[in-house]
């Protein structure tokens, strides 16, 4: 059985507008009924809109590192979804982040493209 998410969500940086897919594919072992559910989060912004709130003034974080601290943050906040819904336990089983930092026309200035794929391994709810 395979069941498909999308949805859009927005958080930690003014506002992005994060598209998520969630899969997850059903398999039954020893009378458990085990998913992996896969969720992937991608975001393109501005650099000067992407601003860590745990940073101080003297030592900044880099767009890229904002970027992608937001990314773990959705991705620990996923599990909290799947357990108010469908999931009984859920445990992260696999996590991956790329982020980079490039110029735009400089109208635009320079932007950060970031996104996540994580495998999250729950049991799911007995009715």
């Amino acid at each position: 059985m395979r069941a498909a998410l999308v949805f859009a969500s927005t958080l930690v940086f003014a506002s992005s507008a994060l598209a998520c897919r969630t899969q997850a594919d059903i398999g039954q072992t020893a009378g458990n009924r085990m998913v992996q559910v896969s969720v992937n989060f991608n975001t393109s912004r501005p650099a000067s809109e992407l601003r860590d709130p745990g940073d101080s003034e003297q030592s900044p974080s880099s767009p890229a590192t904002a970027a992608r601290r937001s990314l773990y943050f959705l991705v620990t906040k996923e599990c909290d979804v799947l357990l108010a819904t469908i999931a009984s336990s859920c445990q992260l089983a696999n996590i991956s982040v790329s982020s980079r930092e490039y110029s735009n026309p400089p109208h635009q200035g320079p932007m950060v493209d970031a996104s996540v794929s994580a495998t999250l391994a729950i049991e799911l709810k007995r009715n």
